[in-house]
């Protein structure tokens, strides 16, 4: 029951069509097969629609909910345990996938959050840890990723992979699987190779997001929805703007008499 209760604020299930819609991304990204990690895998709906070729090792606090993974998918290994306690070698995984837990929880693991992240940027960060260089990280998470004032889990993450895409989920996204209306983004991330400079724009925007602050967001969320950037692509309309001449002439008209109303006697 500890475990249950200590998993029941930050639980968030992840609706099929969008595991798929994941699943779908990473092929396309060159994805062919591997060990796969999914930390807080829940009863392992990214599990359940895996290509084939995924050697597949989950993550799971709560007791009951992993055995019912392991039920569901005996050949998918399912650590009961929390992430922070995760002793997996750096660089053993090929790709990460999942919906990460968020919250203001800080996880204790001296070795992979030392900075006392969130629990959500932890999970991302260790992700990335575990995953080889060349390999990718596709994690669904708290918006406050991207958007914190304070930018030192995202200069972190920057500083550990380049960013492939990034994709704003509309509020409603995860209502029917998990009752919910948070908003989250899809983060796509492909682990540095050594010696490789990052992305020198897109470090300097992880740096300069936000001043050092909370974790609340800013004004302006650096994330674009996806409905802005396909306005942002249509052509200019160099149509003219319709006149107002003609409702300013009638206004100028002068009034019409009016005739006596039937019940108008004087």
């Amino acid at each position: 029951m500890t475990a249950a209760s200590r998993n029941t604020l930050n639980a968030h299930y992840t609706d099929a069509r969008i595991a798929q819609a994941v699943w779908s991304a990473v092929r396309a990204l060159g994805f062919g097969g591997g060990r796969v990690l999914e930390p807080g895998c829940g009863s392992g709906n990214f599990i359940a629609f895996a290509p084939a070729g995924a050697q597949l090792v989950g993550v799971e606090l709560d007791p009951v909910t992993a055995g019912i993974a392991a039920a569901l998918h005996p050949a998918a290994q399912i650590l009961p345990e929390s992430f922070a306690d995760t002793r997996d070698a750096d660089g053993s995984y090929d790709l990460a996938v999942g919906n990460v837990p968020f919250g203001r929880v800080v996880p204790h693991d001296r070795r992979h959050n030392p900075g006392g992240h969130s629990i959500h940027n932890h999970f991302i960060i260790k992700s990335l840890r575990l995953v080889r260089p060349g390999g990718l990280v596709a994690l669904l998470t708290s918006r406050y990723t991207m958007d914190a004032r304070n930018p030192a889990a995202r200069r972190e993450i920057a500083s550990l992979a380049d960013l492939v895409g990034a994709v704003r989920l509309p509020s409603g996204a995860h209502q029917r699987a998990a009752g919910t209306t948070v908003v989250t983004d899809l983060l796509i991330l492909r682990r540095r190779e050594p010696g490789r400079e990052p992305d020198a724009r897109k470090a300097a925007q992880a740096d300069s997001a936000g001043a050092a602050g909370p974790d609340v967001p800013p004004a302006v969320p650096p994330v674009t929805s996806l409905t802005q950037r396909r306005l942002a692509a249509l052509p200019p309309d160099t149509r003219p703007l319709p006149s107002v001449a003609a409702y300013d002439q009638l206004l100028r008209l002068p009034p019409r008499a009016s005739s006596p109303s039937q019940g108008d006697r004087s």
